[in-house]
């Protein structure tokens, strides 16, 4: 069976962590799943997916959101850093993972003058638009050796895939 590696990085919170954690990964249905939440020892058991001490190999890795900031970088989102530059599998970042994932590859993370705590619509290159929730005060502006591929009138850069990606 495949392995999923989730970054969790909300594991002490029931609703985003535990709930929010197992929608994330229902569109992973034919994945092990492995959870890591290298920022505390809180950990909440959420009944499923095996908890691990350090990063394993995987054949895809998510980092969630976080209640923590880029922009106020903590030492353990270096090990989080390492991973993202050396994982040679596909790697899927929502707000705070995304914003990690630019950073560690070159990339530029701010802290906005205010919190965005909204729904907001998404462009995206293709053409798409779509409505997503923001809860973060944090904004990528420099994607780094990403691509920008979605944005929205209060934030520039909110998504991004690597170059050397197909999908």
């Amino acid at each position: 069976m495949k392995k999923l590696l989730v970054v969790d990085l909300l594991a002490e919170r029931e609703g985003f962590g535990k709930h929010g954690t197992a929608e994330i990964v229902s569109h992973f249905p034919d994945y092990e799943i492995f959870l890591w939440a290298p920022h505390t020892t809180k950990a909440l058991d959420y009944g499923w997916g095996v908890r691990v001490d350090s990063a394993i190999d995987a054949d895809a890795i998510i980092i969630t959101g976080s209640r923590k900031n880029v922009s106020q970088w903590e030492d353990w989102m270096d090990q989080v850093a390492d991973l993202i530059r050396t994982a040679d599998v596909p790697i899927y970042g929502i707000c705070f993972g995304h914003q990690i994932i630019a950073a560690s590859l070159g990339g530029k993370v701010v802290r906005a003058e205010k919190n965005s705590n909204f729904l907001a619509d998404v462009n995206y290159e293709d053409g798409t638009l779509v409505k997503q929730l923001f809860t973060h005060q944090d904004h990528v502006i420099d994607a780094g050796e990403m691509q920008v591929i979605a944005s929205s009138q209060h934030c520039a850069i909110v998504a991004c895939q690597h170059p050397t990606t197909t999908d």
